[in-house]
């Protein structure tokens, strides 16, 4: 190999560890492959498990992924990497849940107050909706002075949602 090979082998080497370096995965998960029971490639992709949005209201934007268990692979977490300046990204894990027959998908929410006829709910900063695409309910996240908060949804309780 020439050296001019060499060279652009390690800025590539160090590039791909640059780009999964602001995502690092938690001991434990690993992200989602096209083979796993949730992604049906007629209707889910992988980017769709994966949502980007300022969670926390810092003005940098933050990332939201649903990760695999690594020792049970039906097992799933939703995970949220809030951006942190020049520092690794915290990482903070907002619900376990089991796979069902269904896929699941992730969606950044904007700031601001969403009524249905049963309740209100106002975001101060982006949320996160998982979905489950089958049977049509969701969960709402959101960071609330710090605590992530969520509750489960019905199919069409918020429209716009």
């Amino acid at each position: 190999m020439s050296r001019a090979h060499t060279f652009i082998a390690v800025i590539a080497s160090v590039a791909i560890t640059a780009t999964f370096a602001q995502e690092p995965t938690p001991s434990g998960w690993r992200y989602l492959v096209p083979t796993d029971s949730p992604i049906d490639a007629e209707r889910v992709t992988l980017p769709m498990v994966k949502a980007q949005a300022d969670f926390n209201g810092d003005g940098k934007a933050d990332i939201a992924r649903i990760l695999i268990k690594r020792a049970a692979p039906n097992s799933a977490g939703v995970f949220v990497f809030l951006a942190n300046a020049d520092q690794p990204p915290i990482t903070e894990m907002l619900e376990e849940y089991k796979f069902s027959d269904g896929e699941f998908m992730l969606s950044a929410v904007k700031k601001g107050c969403y009524s249905s006829s049963q309740r209100t709910v106002c975001l101060n900063n982006s949320g996160l909706v998982r979905s489950e695409i089958e049977y049509g309910w969701s969960t709402l996240y959101w960071l609330d002075s710090g605590e992530w908060k969520h509750i489960k949804l019905s199919r069409g309780e918020f429209n716009g949602l």
